[in-house]
């Protein structure tokens, strides 16, 4: 469920799906939502521990970004091929997320 779900959080109405949330904390072996989740739970990765699916993309080699671009993805975003779903998440766009507001 937390794969076809992302967690983020969109705000005052409180729209993020409640049962993907507790998955993904479920997932988590520190119990904690800041990770480490990883995403060989459910992938295949690479030894950065990013999905082998964004092979060739800016992605591969930046796990953070990963991590930005699942929590960004909506319904019907997993079913989007690679090159599609990076145009729509620029790495550039996940890289300045990391940056400015990783606490």
């Amino acid at each position: 469920m937390h794969g076809l779900y992302p967690v983020r959080y969109d705000g005052t109405n409180g729209t993020v799906d409640l049962t993907s949330h507790e998955q993904a904390l479920q997932l988590s072996p520190d119990g904690k939502y800041a990770g480490p989740v990883t995403c060989a739970a459910c992938h295949t990765v690479n030894n950065k521990g990013i999905p082998l699916q964004l092979s060739g993309t800016e992605y591969y080699d930046d796990y953070w970004a990963c991590v930005v671009l699942i929590h960004f993805m909506r319904e019907g975003d997993p079913k989007m091929p690679v090159s599609n779903l990076t145009k729509k998440y620029p790495y550039r766009r996940a890289k300045e997320i990391v940056l400015k507001g990783w606490r």
